[in-house]
C-alpha cells in the first residue's frame, strides 16, 4: 500500500468521513454496535469506550473541520473571541507554567488593539512581527487579526531587511529582546510585552514607541 495514495473506497467515502460518521456512531448508540467497524478500531472494544468517551466532546471539532474548503475564511481573532463566549475561564493555553484563560487572553488582545489604534496602525496595514515565543506574540498576531492588518512574521535572526522589503511592512511590533533587530530596518518600531520592569532603553532618536505604556482605557 502507498501512503498517500487514493483513500477513497468502493463508494466513493473518504476515510475521514467514514471516521467522523463511525465517532458519531460509536457515541451516540454504545458499544454494541461495534463488531462491524472492529477493522477501522484496530478490533479492540477498548479502544472503543475510549473512542466514545472522547467523541461527544471531539466530534463538533471534527464537523467544523470536515467542512472547511480552500475558500472557507478562518479568523484566529474570532475563534478567540467566541471561545471566550463559551467558556471565559477555560485555559486558553499554559505557558511557563501558568495557565491563560480565554477571557485574560481575549482582555490582553483588546488593549493591544486599542495600542496599535492610538498609534495609527489601520485595517490592510503591513505590520511586521518581530517577536520570540511568548503570550505577547500571540496577542500581537491576534490584535492585527482583529484590527484588519496584515501580520508578516518576521523570524529572528534572519535578514529582516529583506523580509521587511519583501512583505512591503511599514512598522514593526517586537519584544524588548529584538528591538535593536527591528530599529536596523529603518521603519517604526512599536514594543510589546517584557512586563513593567523590563528596563527598556532605546535611543531618543529611533522612532519606537512603547505600547506597554499607552493606557487603553483612554483610547
Amino acid at each position: 500500500m502507498v501512503y498517500g495514495a487514493d483513500l477513497e473506497d468502493q463508494t466513493g467515502v473518504s476515510i475521514s468521513n467514514r471516521i467522523i460518521h463511525t465517532v458519531a456512531s460509536v457515541a451516540e448508540v454504545g458499544a454494541g454496535v461495534t463488531k462491524g467497524i472492529s477493522d477501522l478500531a484496530a478490533g479492540a472494544l477498548r479502544g472503543t469506550f475510549e473512542l466514545s468517551g472522547e467523541a461527544a466532546r471531539a466530534l463538533p471539532r471534527l464537523a467544523r473541520l470536515n467542512q472547511i474548503q480552500p475558500h472557507t475564511k478562518i479568523s484566529l481573532s474570532q475563534l478567540l473571541a467566541e471561545q471566550r463566549r463559551k467558556a471565559p475561564n477555560g485555559e486558553c493555553f499554559l505557558f511557563d507554567n501558568r495557565v491563560h484563560t480565554y477571557e485574560a487572553v481575549n482582555a490582553r488582545i483588546d488593549n493591544v488593539v486599542r495600542g496599535l489604534i492610538s498609534v495609527g496602525v489601520r485595517p490592510a496595514a503591513h505590520v511586521g512581527v518581530l517577536m520570540e515565543t511568548r503570550p505577547s506574540a500571540l496577542a500581537a498576531i491576534a490584535a492585527l487579526s482583529r484590527l484588519g492588518a496584515v501580520a508578516v512574521m518576521l523570524p529572528p535572526g534572519s535578514d529582516i531587511s529583506a523580509a521587511v522589503k519583501l512583505g512591503s511592512v511599514d512598522r514593526i511590533i517586537t519584544d524588548p529582546e529584538n528591538v535593536d533587530a527591528a530599529v536596523v530596518t529603518g521603519r517604526p518600531v512599536l514594543v510589546l510585552g517584557g512586563g513593567d520592569a523590563r528596563g527598556l532603553e532605546v535611543d531618543p532618536s529611533h522612532d519606537v514607541i512603547d505600547l506597554e505604556q499607552i493606557d487603553p482605557t483612554k483610547v
